[in-house]
């Protein structure tokens, strides 16, 4: 039977419009009805999943066959027909516009077709394993369904029933993928070891990952877990040795456990093992290569990938791991750490060879390049930390330092007989007392001693290091005593405050260090580079911050001593009517502790604090003491013959003890002479016993000693309270005058 097609090509001549007409809308009609059967058969298959292959096959063959049918329909119309009917334009746009909407009808069973042939191949490249096939078929028909999504005469149910299955099938392909990479590639506890698989589909499964889209962030996993597993135990713990075995298509990469005493592991063999590792990977995956454009050259190996994916992390883990370690602590050191910088040049170039990295500049190379600056932060960061560490330490551990002045008096007498030969004349020597530079002798905390043998290794480092490193290490040791003088008082704060003895040793720590100041630029200043041998090399300026924090401290002790003694003194009242039996016992009690406490304060300090300053600090609580008592009894206006005796009494309890308190062991001093207030505590204590004319002759008209500790009110002020008023005792206050 001839077709719609043959019977309107049998026309020769004239072709009528409306047999023309009636040919296109039959054909129409039939492409309709091919349409309807389609679209039916796609639903069964992609909607309610109904088998119809033999169906399937039939309607493809059919649009085919209708599809040439009107490609020689339109042939016939270009060429023959449209001749006729130029002088109809009208009837020619009917004609054409019926055409065209079949045509496209015909256009969008052609594309079902198609998708459902593809989505049969898909599957059978699956379970061939032909991934690379599978991604490629894929990809062809999502484009055949966006291209389905551009025709607006195709139904929106069964778009999305071929688009649901796409995804399923692109799901399925993923997970394809990621078995077989995990059939490929695996690691095992509880010691991790990495097996990978040479597997025959290795290759067609790794070009399949990259074309769906997946490849790199598998590879950006598998660098995290080869980061974590393999690199960081090779780079951090020397214990351990990396083995990488190959038989029966599997490459093996396990841990071995050795026996070492190093602190951390060699550059050198940190680099080999990370070799070892790279080149037993590239033999099992990383030498395949995958198209990164059209060009040849611009395909990437698995190699290249995994470099750009973890060589920042690696070459960090490098070097806070291992570099920074491995950085010189002495000069004698930084001048063999050239080996390891050859050694980090080689690597980088093997990286480059291998295609790990690309050749330029890289941080792990400047950073060894780099080690003079390295080893001076380092040592400066150590010399800061330790200094740090002995500040912390308890103060209560001593030594003994400085020279007594028996010492100096001796080396003086001997440097002054000393003399020298001028042509021919003898001449006495230009002479400074050796003890003008000396330190006297006391005790400091041994931690003090350490930090200042510190600064002064220190110094000496400096003098051997460059330009560079000795301005750092110059710096590091004014640090070094800033840092002092901010972490001491305020670490040690509840211990200085709270115990004398510290207080103490905290003054003389300070004291020393300031003394050393004094001298310490000096002393290595012509051996230093430029600019510090032209005068910046001084630790003058830190003196006075060293001095205040000494007399600060001790000064607060010393204050919180004569508050506690005049506390003690309170106890006493105002020492009025003491010969009662209770008054007596409460005055007695607060003097004993004043002695108590004066004689603690001699046991922690004596041997502690330099003689003059032990001399000077006792000397003033004693006499804060006695003129906390001479003020109350100048103050009393009555004091009885038996209160007078008694108060006689507790005065000589302090004037018999006290003098022990103010000796030390290397220095005896005369009391007076460091207690102001002793004469006038001792005149006081005759005028308690004394006659009214042994006051008036102990005045000698205003010339004798009572006068000189006491004004003439305050004589005065104690006779009318020792003495009745009589005419003698009028005629003795008259005397008492200047």
């Amino acid at each position: 039977m001839a077709s719609l097609v043959t019977e309107v090509l049998a026309h020769s001549g004239s072709l009528e419009k409306d047999d023309l007409g009636t040919r296109l809308r039959k054909l129409s009609g039939s492409v309709d009805e091919i349409k309807a059967e389609v679209y039916d058969t796609v639903k069964k298959k992609y909607m309610e999943f109904q088998p119809s292959l033999d169906k399937t096959v039939e309607l493809e063959s059919r649009v085919d066959e209708m599809s040439n049918e009107l490609n020689n329909l339109n042939d016939q119309i270009q060429n023959e027909i449209k001749v006729d009917l130029d002088m109809s334009t009208s009837d020619l746009q009917d004609i054409t516009a019926s055409h065209s909407k079949t045509k496209a009808k015909i256009q969008v069973l052609y594309t079902l077709c198609q998708i459902h042939e593809g989505l049969q191949s898909f599957k059978h490249s699956l379970s061939s394993q032909d991934y690379i096939t599978a991604a490629d078929s894929l990809e062809r028909l999502k484009g055949e369904l966006y291209r389905l999504i551009g025709v607006h005469q195709c139904e929106f149910e069964i778009v999305a029933a071929i688009r649901t299955e796409l995804t399923v099938h692109q799901e399925t392909l993923l997970y394809s993928l990621e078995e077989m990479w995990k059939q490929i590639i695996t690691w095992k506890a509880p010691q991790m070891e990495l097996h990978i698989a040479h597997d025959d589909h290795v290759n067609n499964m790794i070009i399949s990952m990259h074309k769906v889209g997946i490849l790199n962030r598998k590879i950006q996993s598998f660098g995290k877990d080869l980061l974590k597993h393999v690199f960081t135990p090779v780079i951090t713990n020397p214990s351990v040795q990396c083995a990488i075995a190959g038989k029966s298509k599997i490459t093996t990469i396990v841990f071995k456990k050795v026996n070492s005493f190093d602190a951390y592991v060699q550059p050198q063999k940190v680099y080999q093992d990370i070799l070892n590792v790279l080149k037993g990977l590239e033999s099992a995956l990383l030498e395949i290569k995958v198209m990164f454009g059209e060009e040849e050259g611009q395909q990437k190996s698995l190699m290249c990938i995994l470099g750009m994916a973890i060589w920042k992390d690696l070459s960090d883990l490098l070097i806070n791991k291992c570099l920074v370690k491995s950085i010189p602590t002495t000069n004698s050191q930084l001048t063999g750490y050239n080996s390891v910088i050859k050694a980090t040049e080689d690597f980088e170039k093997s990286l480059e060879t291998l295609g790990f990295i690309s050749a330029g500049a890289s941080s792990l190379l400047s950073y060894a390049k780099d080690v003079n600056i390295h080893f001076a932060n380092k040592k400066c960061r150590d010399i800061i930390v330790e200094a740090r560490n002995l500040m912390k330490q308890d103060l209560h551990n001593t030594v003994v330092v400085g020279f007594n002045d028996d010492d100096d008096d001796l080396e003086k007498k001997q440097e002054t007989e000393k003399k020298k030969v001028v042509n021919g004349d003898e001449k006495r020597t230009n002479y400074v007392s050796s003890g003008t530079f000396k330190f006297p002798r006391c005790k400091i905390s041994i931690t003090t001693q350490q930090i200042v043998n510190l600064a002064y290794d220190t110094l000496l480092e400096a003098t051997k290091s460059s330009q560079q490193c000795a301005i750092q290490l110059f710096q590091t040791t004014r640090s070094m005593f800033d840092l002092y003088c901010a972490v001491i008082p305020t670490y040690h704060k509840d211990s200085l405050a709270k115990f004398p003895q510290l207080s103490a040793l905290h003054h003389n720590n300070c004291m020393y260090i300031a003394h050393h100041l004094l001298t310490l630029g000096h002393q290595y200043r012509s051996q230093l580079p430029p600019p510090l041998c032209q005068g910046s090399a001084t630790f003058v300026d830190e003196i006075p911050q060293f001095r205040h924090l000494a007399t600060d401290c001790f000064m607060e002790q010393m204050r919180t001593q004569r508050n506690q003694l005049i506390e003690y003194l309170s106890g006493a009242g105002y020492m009025n009517q003491v010969s009662s039996g209770e008054n007596y016992k409460t005055a007695e009690r607060a003097f004993k502790q004043v002695l108590h406490q004066l004689t603690h304060l001699h046991a922690v300090w004596s041997d502690v604090l330099p003689p003059s300053v032990f001399t000077k600090a006792m000397g003033t609580l004693v006499n804060t003491v006695f003129q906390h008592v001479i003020d109350k009894l100048v103050s009393l206006e009555d004091i009885s013959t038996n209160d007078a005796n008694q108060l006689h009494a507790l005065m000589t309890m302090l004037i018999e003890g006290t003098p022990e308190t103010l000796q030390s062991k290397n220095n005896q001093v005369l009391v007076a002479t460091v207690v102001p207030h002793w004469a006038t505590f001792e005149e006081l204590m005759f005028i308690l016993e004394a006659s009214l004319q042994g006051i008036v002759d102990r005045w000698v008209d205003g010339k004798g000693p009572l006068a000189v500790v006491f004004q003439p009110n305050e004589v005065k002020s104690l006779i009318r309270a020792l003495f009745k008023n009589t005419d003698r005792r009028a005629n003795a206050l008259t005397k008492i005058r200047l």
